[in-house]
């Protein structure tokens, strides 16, 4: 799996930390020439405040572990690692 970072954080640890040493310049540009990733930030169905975890028992009462998300009309079931481009984080200070 790809790992991404933010550049401007980069830039500016280099800035920080290597500022006149030799080669920092040139870190600088080679940082500044790479392409951007096409990404963005997802909240994932367990952060976001229309998901719930379902309180369901199987025939045998062995709990089902899935959540249902409030925000799909048809009560779509999701794991808690999914995510989609709805997704709205849950406000810690509600």
């Amino acid at each position: 799996m790809s790992e991404y970072i933010e550049r401007d954080r980069l830039l500016k640890v280099l800035e920080h930390n290597f500022c006149g040493i030799g080669g920092a310049d040139v870190m600088r540009q080679l940082i500044e020439m790479q392409p951007a990733a096409d990404a963005a930030p997802v909240v994932r169905c367990k952060d976001c405040k229309y998901w719930h975890r379902a309180l369901l028992k199987s025939e045998d009462g062995s709990p089902v572990d899935f959540g249902i998300c409030d925000f799909m009309k048809d009560d779509v079931d999701t794991d808690e690692k999914d995510f989609c481009s709805l997704g709205e984080r849950i406000d810690k200070n509600e």
